[in-house]
């Protein structure tokens, strides 16, 4: 009860890498974390999964981080799941929105 949402989430996610699964279904598993702990999670998650072989289905509306841990991407569209064939399939795809986040970044003054 004293632990933060932050912290309840870290300790789920460790809880969930303890039993080295095989496979891991992740929904926005770093949601609720302040930028510097997400990635250093992102950092984590993406070294315990290489060095465990665990093949992980992640879920997330950010696009930056669908892209930075990723290594296939797909989208959700109509109830329908459609896979790209390389990463920059999925950025280019106006759907996914990461042209259009790139864009915003790059003209914000």
């Amino acid at each position: 009860n004293e632990l933060s949402g932050g912290q309840k989430q870290r300790v789920a996610f460790g809880r969930a890498l303890i039993i080295k699964p095989k496979m891991l279904l992740l929904d926005e598993p770093f949601g609720n974390l302040d930028s510097e702990t997400r990635t250093q999670m992102q950092v984590l998650f993406k070294a315990v999964s290489k060095l465990n072989n665990i093949t992980s289905a992640f879920v997330t509306h950010d696009v930056k981080e669908a892209l930075l841990m990723g290594d296939k991407w797909a989208i959700m569209d109509k109830g329908r799941l459609e896979i790209f064939n390389s990463k920059s399939a999925f950025f280019e795809d106006e759907r996914t929105g990461a042209r259009q986040e790139k864009s915003f970044w790059e003209n914000l003054s």
